[in-house]
């Protein structure tokens, strides 16, 4: 399936490939994901066609068409830069592998519509035929009640709920994504399929499984997604850990950041800036939704009973991972969702950047403030606070926001190296390290602002 470069462009290029079907005498309508987003009144992400027209007869009238499924009847042809799914009317066999049919036998589009997952999925549209009163820009062709469905939002299974989850276990994730991104809810009938069947997501590959979580996770309807997920005891399954009935405060409340590291580093950022382009809603990196999701299921609480200095009265109560308890999270949840190594170490460093922010922010120097700014994960971390307590969250950027104006910076390059206490004469050894860290500590506060000054710093520290 192709990502339609322009929406518009996509579906001028489906239509013409379904007239040059329809010349050839073949029924050819817009099918799936396409028909339903039109109907909504959304901007379609990609558009598919579905033909009486075999792989055979596609590739003699498209003789460039390449075969991706074509033992499924699946083709798909490019033209001016866009690539169309082409998939010939079907019925599935048995599911041996509760993923794929063994065996599919070329029908028509009743049988093909009725052996699709949800009915809003199984409506056809002929594009062709001219806007009708209710602004649709086609002919709804609709077998199953899709129609009605989306009418009332709601996501049903066509047919046999049990058998269509029976033939693809995802299946019952696909429902939860779809019904968190349109804010439609899933019918009785589906649902207690899907709580009978939730235990079988543990045949299904890990690599399917992440794939739908990533595309629930970095969507704004991600605490729909996750809350749903819960209560239709997919969780478990899905993570490979006890269910868990917890409220998702963070992941509710979790926003994109406005800004990046490289922003805050530079000093190109500011509270007022934050504040002002602040959004509700979009889309976050997998780590923030995948930490607010741990730290919300796992966190324990840590009191906060004095607020950071110089600034007013404030305690908050904040929920944590403990370090020893984020190995293991890290490590199930690589597994369970074949986390890249990028994502596995940004889920950590997030944990951990967080971790030390609510634990550690009295106790830090300026120093220690600063090198915790400059982590990898505390742009996120700094979110997940604001997601705690706003309040407090305010008074951590406040300051933050002074040390950004700080003529010594965030993580500005060290004035004095290893190779600079080596050519004085000194020798590498655990000192060594401990008088770096002391000089840039020093250099990051302002106490030194030169490399002369920081040389003889090391030199009399180094004594």
């Amino acid at each position: 399936m192709g990502r339609a470069t322009d929406p518009e462009s996509s579906r001028r290029s489906a239509m013409t490939i379904i007239a040059r079907l329809r010349e050839h005498s073949h029924t050819a309508w817009l099918a799936g994901g396409c028909v339903r987003d039109e109907l909504l009144g959304l901007t379609p992400t990609d558009f598919d066609i579905a033909t009486s027209a075999t792989p055979t007869q596609i590739r003699a009238i498209f003789p460039s068409a390449h075969a991706v499924g074509e033992h499924f009847g699946v083709m798909l042809v490019k033209l001016d830069a866009e690539i169309i799914e082409i998939a010939t009317f079907r019925t599935d066999g048995h599911y041996a592998d509760a993923r794929r049919p063994d065996s599919v036998t070329f029908a028509n589009d009743t049988a093909d519509a009725r052996r699709r997952d949800f009915t809003i999925n199984a409506i056809f549209l002929d594009p062709t035929e001219s806007p009708g009163p209710d602004g649709v820009r086609g002919r709804v062709i609709d077998y199953v009640g899709g129609l009605s469905d989306l009418r009332a939002k709601v996501i049903r299974a066509v047919g046999d709920p049990d058998e269509r989850l029976r033939e693809d276990h995802l299946r019952a994730l696909r429902a939860v994504r779809f019904a968190a991104r349109l804010g439609f809810t899933i019918d009785h009938a589906t649902s207690s399929a899907i709580r009978r069947h939730a235990a079988d997501l543990r045949g299904v590959s890990r690599e399917r499984i992440g794939d739908e979580l990533r595309r629930m996770l970095s969507a704004p309807t991600r605490a729909a997604a996750a809350i749903l997920l819960q209560q239709l005891a997919l969780d478990e399954p899905i993570l490979g850990q006890g269910a868990c009935s917890q409220p998702l405060r963070l992941l509710s409340s979790l926003r994109p950041l406005t800004w990046t590291r490289q922003d805050f580093l530079a000093g190109a950022w500011s509270l007022e800036a934050e504040l002002a382009h602040a959004r509700p809603n979009g889309p976050v990196p997998v780590a923030a939704a995948l930490a607010a999701w741990a730290i919300d299921r796992h966190g324990e609480y840590q009191t906060l009973n004095e607020s950071p200095p110089a600034t007013g009265a404030a305690s908050a109560a904040f929920r944590i991972i403990p370090p020893e308890q984020m190995t293991s999270i890290c490590r199930d949840w690589r597994a369970s969702l074949m986390l890249s190594n990028d994502e596995s170490e940004a889920l950590r460093d997030v944990l951990l950047a967080h971790h030390e922010l609510v634990t550690q922010w009295q106790t830090h120097s300026i120093a220690g403030r600063k090198r915790l700014a400059a982590k990898p994960g505390f742009g996120i971390a700094l979110e997940l606070a604001r997601c705690q307590d706003h309040e407090l969250f305010e008074e951590f950027v406040t300051i933050f926001d002074a040390f950004n104006r700080d003529i010594a910076g965030i993580a500005p390059a060290p004035f004095v190296t290893g190779d600079h206490l080596i050519a004085i004469g000194m020798r590498p050894g655990k000192p060594f390290k401990r008088l770096l860290d002391l000089v840039y500590d020093a250099q990051i506060e302002g106490r030194v602002r030169s490399f002369e000054e920081a040389m003889e710093l090391s030199r009399t520290l180094g004594v």
